[in-house]
């Protein structure tokens, strides 16, 4: 018996080739065989099993795969083998089957130990939907393979193997998830051959090559991050670091993570939804800070223009307040940023009330429903004095409060909220405060204080020529909580509104 193993890939694929035969051993009274000898021949089931690195395992239980004693003119299955698989890859793996290899059994058919006899057992056709339910069925001097997944009880229809260099191999078994238990997957195999009543007796052998492939996982969002190189802040990605190579290459939808914003080392839950952007999933919380210079390229969305200026700075004429008793400017002082932060709060699925004001639904575990902080226009962009730029309306802010690799959503098109009006809402309010979005009725903030039943976030664009207004992302609730209004509307600078951020 010969038995070889051929590894392809680093830790991802392992091939297991055995040769195997099928004894057809005609009987004595007819008329081609009757000059031949019966041979009787013993092997013993010596079992093969191999680990490439631990991660990827396959076993044969026996280095069989026999027809003993075929009889002309009748069809038969082989012994069957348990081909066992463990891997402990997170995406599951492929086991997959061929037949041949580039020397002596250079076909996909059974040729016969003898040289000298040019008879063959005909491989039935590769197909991916056979009809062969018996081995009674296959056509004479034809030969097949079965499997099974359940123990035996139930056996794919016959088929033919591809010869080793197609493009596709005979998928036995695909997983999406890994096989790490001490019994493994077992998938049960055999071949089947009918003979004629003609056909010259002896072993007619080929090579089965299996092959396991261990699937490589989908990239999360932890995992773009590690393979970019970054490191973590107590425990955390940083914010700072997420940049657009990161994002693109995220495979899983709606995969999530909780990363840091160095500036303050608050954390945050982002995710790459289904629009193929990476969003913050959690209301910003950053309370704004007067120290000279304290904002620059490096940790804020300032000087992250076309034209990069990394020396970018922003000084903030006024600190977040965090208290409910202080003056928040309206018309007068719509281009002093202004922010208030209302504690530690989250909200609880109730919108009718006053719970955000008064402060009476402590976060506990939920962090995606944080209500996080209130900015103006001033605030939200990252200007002292915004109506100096904003001369005209539809102008993008180049600059916002948001961490460096983040910045204010557009009201439509790429890296916007339109996806979310016409995709989580179907032009109401409908699912934007379920997973994997989170939006929140923040209310919004006036100089009279909280006003609720709405949300109001900021987006990156201005509205009106006379400079007072900004294009936000709204919604509400009609009573009895049924569905309300989404949509792009236009509030005044001096709103106190939430803000999610998006990745560059």
């Amino acid at each position: 018996m010969k038995v070889c193993m051929r590894v392809f890939s680093a830790v991802a694929t392992l091939i297991f080739v055995f040769i195997f035969s099928l004894f057809c051993n005609i009987s004595a009274s007819k008329v081609l065989a009757a000059s031949r000898n019966v041979t009787v021949t013993y092997q013993q089931d010596v079992g093969v099993n191999f680990t490439f690195n631990s991660a990827l395992s396959l076993t044969l239980s026996s280095s069989d795969l026999h027809i003993y004693n075929l009889a002309p003119g009748t069809a038969n299955d082989s012994n069957v083998i348990n081909v066992k698989v463990l891997t402990n890859s997170v995406g599951g793996y492929t086991l997959s089957a061929s037949v041949g290899n580039n020397s002596t059994y250079n076909t996909r058919n059974l040729k016969h130990s003898n040289s000298n006899i040019s008879d063959v057992f005909s491989s039935i056709n590769y197909t991916t939907s056979p009809t062969i339910t018996s081995n009674t069925d296959l056509d004479t001097d034809k030969w097949g393979f079965s499997f099974s997944l359940d123990n035996g009880d139930n056996w794919s229809n016959y088929n033919g193997l591809p010869l080793y260099n197609a493009t596709t191999w005979a998928v036995l078994k695909q997983t999406t998830s890994p096989i790490t238990n001490e019994t493994g997957d077992d998938i049960k195999f055999k071949i089947a051959a009918k003979a004629s009543d003609t056909k010259p007796s002896g072993d007619y052998n080929n090579v089965i090559n299996f092959t396991v492939v261990a699937a490589v996982a989908p990239v999360s969002i932890a995992n773009a991050f590690e393979a970019a190189g970054k490191t973590q802040l107590y425990g955390y990605y940083q914010m700072q670091d997420m940049d657009s190579t990161i994002c693109s290459s995220v495979e899983v939808e709606n995969s999530e993570l909780q990363v840091i914003d160095t500036r303050d080392n608050k954390v945050y839950w982002i995710a790459k939804l289904a629009d193929g952007n990476c969003w913050m999933t959690q209301n910003l919380d950053h309370d704004i800070r007067t120290d000279t210079d304290f904002y620059t390229y490096y940790n804020t969305d300032i000087g992250h223009t076309s034209t990069p200026n990394t020396s970018a700075t922003w000084t903030a004429n006024r600190a977040t307040y965090a208290t409910g008793d202080f003056t928040w400017y309206t018309t007068s002082g719509n281009s002093i940023e202004q922010s208030y932060d209302p504690g530690d709060v989250c909200w609880d699925g109730v919108i009718s009330n006053d719970e955000i004001q008064n402060k009476t639904v402590p976060c506990t575990t939920n962090m995606h429903y944080h209500t996080g902080n209130y900015y103006n226009w001033g605030a939200a962009v990252a200007m002292n004095n915004p109506t100096t730029y904003f001369t005209s309306a539809d102008t993008v802010t180049p600059s916002s409060i948001c961490p460096a690799g983040w910045t204010l959503p557009n009201p439509s098109g790429s890296k916007s909220f339109s996806y979310m009006i016409n995709n989580y809402t179907s032009g109401n309010t409908g699912n934007l405060h379920l997973s994997p979005v989170y939006f929140v009725y923040t209310g919004s903030w006036l100089t009279e204080g909280w006003y609720g039943d709405h949300a109001f976030y900021h987006t990156s664009t201005s509205a009106h020529d006379d400079i007072i207004y900004a294009k936000s992302f709204y919604f509400d609730t009609l009573t009895g909580g049924a569905s309300g209004v989404v949509d792009i509307t236009d509030a005044s600078f001096w709103i106190g509104q939430a803000i999610r951020c998006i990745a560059r």
